[in-house]
């Protein structure tokens, strides 16, 4: 095998698929983007959650930096790994990739995210995968250039559309208010601009797993070199915004009697949590500055960059680890398999467990930090039960058979 990074052709098998680590005995799945998934979905469920005591005490030490920084990193990380995985499939000639399943899943995924959206968890991802996935038949009839370019926009451009975004939302919005159009125009603009995943950048980050998903995966000199190159990026991109931050400063805002440095850490600390801060009304000037951002969810380039790198290399490195490691990890190879479910699951465990339960008490940081580590474990213990019993997750099961007519699964999802 060659040691640069390559692309698969579609008919090329795998050429050590009898070798590496297999989920449930299926030779089909590269259980490293199970995990990698995994890892998703447990970033997910601590960027969901606050701890803080009755003091205002919160998570410090290493507990708080990895709640710092999967903010705004496990859902990108979440987002890449469906590019990839819908690639892989494609590649196979599964009838999970013919336009109809597409499509079928996009409108169901698009519906049943805004309905997640409207009445119990307003951050809702799942509506934009909806959008990603009924662009998908496009996406895939693109070589690596047109994605790549794809990708380039998202990332690139993207940042630079939301600049101004701010400002446009009100005038829009009010153009339809109180007319039969309102709810469409103002949710087409909450998913494409406005929200917390606008697709005008997070399509990038699809189209980019789209790209690393037509690697070959199955190289373990390929995923050193990516994972390693990954890794360097991310670095870079870091110390570039460093030097760009003590070269031309960052923006300052001010709103009334409060000024602030918007790239400054301070501004998310309890200071400025108020809505003294963040009003309505407050919309930030459309500064160059901004986009030199790696603060998660900041949707700058510079966030976009080192972020989608840190998506690579987990994915990398998730990838090269031995079988006697994946089989210490088979249960999150397990939750990382039925990814919809289990994110519908983190969802229940977060509003009506971990809130109400912090709500009704008066449990220490530390306490808290130890129940939602029970939390996640109970999210892989439950994923694990219908693995056992089912082989898949149940909205898996459902979703295929509506997309395909069958319910068979097994494939790299």
């Amino acid at each position: 095998m060659t040691t640069d990074l390559r692309f698969a052709t579609p008919e090329a098998p795998a050429p050590d698929a009898e070798a590496r680590p297999r989920l449930g005995g299926r030779s089909d799945r590269l259980v490293g983007i199970d995990i990698a998934r995994a890892i998703a979905l447990m970033g997910m469920f601590t960027q969901h959650v606050f701890l803080s005591d009755a003091d205002g005490e919160t998570s410090t030490g290493w507990v708080g930096r990895v709640f710092v920084e999967a903010g705004g990193r496990a859902s990108v990380l979440f987002f890449v790994l469906s590019g990839v995985s819908l690639t892989m499939i494609a590649r196979r000639g599964s009838a999970s990739a013919s336009d109809g399943a597409l499509r079928r899943r996009g409108v169901l995924l698009l519906l049943g995210g805004l309905l997640l959206s409207s009445l119990v968890w307003p951050a809702s991802i799942l509506q934009h995968y909806g959008v990603a996935f009924l662009a998908a038949p496009w996406l895939l009839r693109l070589g690596h250039r047109g994605i790549a370019a794809v990708a380039a926009l998202g990332l690139l451009g993207g940042p630079v559309l939301l600049l101004f975004a701010d400002r446009w939302t009100g005038d829009i919005l009010n153009l339809w208010s109180g007319n039969a159009g309102e709810a469409l125009i103002s949710n087409t603009w909450e998913i494409g601009v406005s929200g917390n995943y606008p697709m005008v950048l997070w399509i990038g980050f699809f189209a980019f797993g789209m790209l690393l998903g037509r690697l070959d995966l199955w190289n373990r000199a390929t995923l050193s070199r990516l994972g390693v190159a990954a890794v360097i990026v991310a670095l870079a991109v870091g110390m570039a915004a460093s030097s760009l931050e003590d070269r031309f400063g960052v923006p300052d805002v001010d709103e009334g009697d409060v000024k602030a440095e918007l790239l400054d850490d301070d501004v998310f600390d309890d200071d400025f949590a108020g809505d003294e801060f963040f009003e309505d009304e407050f919309v930030a000037p459309a500064d160059w500055r901004f986009l030199y951002d790696v603060a998660g969810h900041s949707g700058r380039i510079g966030w976009t960059l080192q972020t989608g790198a840190l998506a690579a290399a987990v994915l990398g490195f998730a990838l090269l680890l031995p079988s006697r490691v994946t089989n210490k990890l088979t249960p999150l190879a397990w939750m990382g398999s039925m990814s919809l479910t289990a994110y519908l699951v983190h969802i229940v465990l977060v509003t009506d467990v971990f809130e109400r339960v912090v709500d009704e008490t008066e449990l220490s940081v530390v306490a808290q930090e130890w129940f939602l580590l029970s939390l996640i474990a109970t999210m892989v213990g439950i994923c694990s039960i219908f693995f056992k019993l089912m082989g898949v997750g149940p909205l898996e099961r459902l979703l295929k058979q509506f997309t395909t007519g069958t319910s068979r699964t097994g494939e790299q999802r």
